[in-house]
């Protein structure tokens, strides 16, 4: 008989093998299957960090991540390939960074994201971007137990941005990123992401509506041989994106309600948090309320919970709530860290 480490149990599983006889001897050929040893599932202590996935209305744009305060935040929008912060990258890979601030539940994995083969743009608050690459030096270094080579990081490109800066990202600069001022209580922006795209001028969007479409065609075939304007580059604004901040931030830029889909933090449910809020620059929901109300058809999604509040009962509070522009980053089958439970 086959000897097997002790590290293996041995199951005799009899095939259908066919019954031999040896002098008179009854005697079945059996196959012994190895089955290694392999750990329990962690049911206890286990971080159950749920990834959720969300389409965007009337897009063809996904949201994929996960989000709570003081734990990680990482968000990737595969078509764009995008990542939202860098807290909990998974072994995605993405062209673009866009990072609101450096504490590292939002950070941590800027490292892994910053080796990718084909080059990376990381886009960071201006004033953390000595930090930033500090950080992935020290990181490299530490993975190569070498000095620092910088021909090796040449394809991580890190940018410094401030708020009302623009700068475009994608294929033939396919979209326009605007920096949002931000306020935490370290260096922090966000990110207000649109479509650049073609589109008539508005006398020729006006005749399309009245002609039929062979003569339409026709005018625009003129117009280009007399060397006329025919389209214009315009943009569609997608999303924004504020990491972490305090409510006034949407009050000091008004200009963000013209962008469909706003995704901000809202840490803390109740108002006996408000001091502590303000003073380390998070959301406290009766601060974000008044914008939403006032904003029906900008949909809100809320993410960045604290752990104190179970997926289910962030879901039960913004149902009380009865607001129909808000999706909350929660699910009902979700479930904390077993320390965070009660």
């Amino acid at each position: 008989m086959l000897s097997l480490p002790k590290a293996f149990h041995t199951c005799a599983r009899p095939w259908a093998e066919p019954v031999r006889k040896t002098a008179g001897v009854r005697s079945r050929t059996s196959i012994f299957v190895a089955v290694i040893d392999f750990p329990e599932r962690l049911e206890r202590g286990h971080p159950f960090r749920q990834w959720k996935t969300w389409r965007l209305p009337g897009d063809r744009l996904s949201l994929i991540g996960y989000s709570r305060a003081n734990d990680k935040t990482f968000f990737h929008v595969p078509e764009l390939k995008l990542a939202l912060d860098a807290g909990l990258a998974e072994g995605r890979q993405v062209d673009t960074v866009l990072l609101t601030h450096t504490h590292l539940d939002h950070a941590k994995d800027l490292d892994f994201l910053a080796t990718r083969e084909s080059g990376i743009d990381i886009y960071v608050p201006e004033p953390s971007l000595p930090y930033v690459r500090a950080y992935l030096r020290a990181t490299t270094e530490l993975n190569q137990v070498a000095a620092f080579d910088p021909a090796l990081a040449a394809g991580a490109r890190v940018h410094g941005v401030r708020p009302g800066e623009e700068f475009a990202f994608g294929k033939r600069g396919s979209h326009v990123v605007r920096v949002v001022r931000t306020e935490h209580k370290v260096a922090s922006v966000g990110y207000a992401v649109a479509e650049n795209r073609r589109a008539l001028v508005p006398k020729l969007q006006e005749l399309k509506a009245t002609l039929a479409p062979d003569a339409f065609g026709r005018l625009v075939a003129d117009r280009r041989r007399q060397g006329g304007a025919v389209d214009r580059q315009v943009r569609r604004p997608l999303f924004a994106y504020l990491g972490d901040t305090h409510a006034d931030a949407l009050g000091r830029s008004p200009w963000l309600f013209d962008y469909p889909v706003i995704i901000t933090e809202c840490t803390y449910l109740d108002d006996a948090e408000l001091d502590r809020a303000r003073r380390v620059g998070h959301t406290v929901w009766s601060r974000l309320r008044p914008f939403v109300v006032a904003h029906p058809d900008t949909l809100f999604v809320l993410t960045h919970f604290s752990l104190r509040h179970s997926d289910r009962e962030v879901i039960a509070f913004f149902e009380r709530e009865g607001l129909a522009n808000v999706l909350v980053w929660a699910h009902a089958d979700s479930y904390l860290p077993e320390q965070h439970q009660h």
